[in-house]
């Protein structure tokens, strides 16, 4: 991996699952692990699991809960993160998605976050679609993160594969962290 603006590299790799359940509702299920090259371990791994409610051809809002296992400190900890995503497709190019999740943690605070995700398609190929995005963060202590990622998306019927980099800008006590990471979103809709 090539570093561009930090030391830590990180790998994602992303499996998502959505299917219909009818003309207004579907569900969908996420599975991620995060490996981490310095320390040469999967450092974190998350599942997610929701319903969908299409409120019509532009709006769609979502009722997830997430589980997650993570090394923070030295050690494993565990926390649940229901949250309620909305998801906006302003028109072929812009798409946009807001979450707002309560985190109970098991050795920190607990945690109140938003984030919203702009995301632009820039619709070149039919098959094989760039796009960049960015996540910002806040909680109540204001901005905390930020993910910048740029990638391409590649239909294969009904998988489709995101590979991409994304740089990771982590913000506490008035310093940004980076961590680099190269990532392989996979999706499969039924």
């Amino acid at each position: 991996m090539i570093p561009l603006c930090s030391k830590a590299q990180e790998q994602w790799s992303t499996l998502n699952i959505t299917g219909q359940i009818d003309k207004h509702w579907s569900v969908a299920m996420e599975g991620e692990q995060r490996y981490n090259y310095d320390t040469e371990a999967v450092r974190y791994f998350h599942y997610d699991i929701g319903l969908i409610r299409k409120i019509n051809n532009k709006l769609k809002i979502g009722l997830f809960y997430r589980e997650l296992y993570e090394i923070k400190k030295g050690i494993r900890v565990i926390e649940h993160r229901p949250h309620i995503d909305a998801f906006y497709q302003a028109n072929q190019h812009w798409k946009f998605r807001t979450r707002l999740e309560y985190q109970f943690k098991e050795i920190d605070p607990d945690v109140l976050r938003f984030r919203i995700r702009p995301n632009y398609d820039f619709k070149w190929f039919k098959n094989g679609d760039p796009y960049i995005q960015t996540e910002l963060n806040f909680t109540e202590k204001g901005f905390t993160r930020n993910r910048f990622n740029a990638g391409i998306t590649i239909n294969l019927g009904k998988l489709q594969i995101q590979p991409g980099y994304l740089l990771e800008s982590l913000y506490s006590n008035g310093q940004f962290t980076n961590i680099n990471v190269m990532w392989v979103n996979s999706k499969i809709s039924f």
